[in-house]
């Protein structure tokens, strides 16, 4: 994290006396002394940074530091907390060692700010986040695109393909697609290789309603699915077509 430095010029009477300044010179000479006797007294915060939490690989509890001249305090989502109020237990789930808060039980979202407290008043660092991974998130923007439905003499065949979704700051690693509604769908099939995103079914019935389904993972799980009902046309006798459908039921 970024070191934020807060600074002030100080003037000190027993030195500005040493030097011989005093009330009776002039107001020209006491500006003069008192710019060869400045001096800076410098408040120094290093202060967090944003963390991912993934359930079940990160490692508890978080620590997040805060490294300050003066005295250390946190502020946690706009209320502020002295070290020993962390360390007798006054906000739930968190702790500390030494100037640094140990986070226990993490909450999605959650600031976290470092104070310095000094006679000058406060420094701060600027804002962390405690960020929790989640499973991929299928939305109406990011979910099944237009399929390909087509049509030779015999059979029927269908190409779904999707966009990706947000993988919730886990990679994606595979889809598996499913489909009902006939008993011409096949066994439901995962991908592996996250990269690809659409699959071809065969063999349909024609003028059938199908349930396809899309289901993106990454290590924490499975997320929701993203589903289209199509229905297939009936088979032409005479020539070969491909045909666009846009899916229109789409539930997510």
């Amino acid at each position: 994290a970024e070191a934020f430095v807060n600074c002030r010029w100080l003037f000190s009477p027993a030195m500005i006396a040493r030097r011989g300044c005093n009330a009776n010179y002039s107001y020209c000479l006491q500006i003069i002394c008192l710019m060869l006797l400045k001096f800076v007294q410098c408040t120094v915060i290093q202060g967090p940074s944003n963390v991912t939490y993934i359930p079940g690989r990160t490692p508890l509890p978080i620590e997040l530091t805060c490294n300050v001249t003066g005295l250390a305090a946190w502020m946690v989502d706009g209320s502020t907390y002295l070290l020993g109020q962390l360390s007798n237990g006054m906000l739930p789930g968190h702790n500390r060692t030494g100037t640094n808060i140990l986070v226990n039980t993490p909450v999605n979202n959650t600031q976290y700010i470092c104070v310095s407290q000094t006679d000058d008043g406060e420094v701060s660092s600027e804002p962390a986040y405690v960020i929790i991974a989640g499973v991929p998130t299928m939305t109406p923007n990011v979910s099944i695109n237009d399929s390909t439905i087509s049509i030779n003499k015999v059979t029927i065949a269908l190409t779904l393909s999707w966009r990706e979704p947000f993988n919730n700051l886990d990679p994606i690693l595979s889809y598996t697609v499913s489909c009902s509604g006939d008993v011409t769908c096949p066994p439901d099939v995962t991908t592996t290789d996250n990269t690809t995103r659409n699959f071809t079914i065969t063999n349909l019935t024609s003028r059938t309603v199908y349930t396809f389904s899309v289901v993106a993972s990454n290590s924490i799980g499975d997320g929701e699915a993203g589903i289209v009902m199509i229905t297939t046309p009936g088979i032409d006798q005479v020539t070969d077509v491909s045909i666009t459908c846009t899916p229109v039921d789409l539930i997510n």
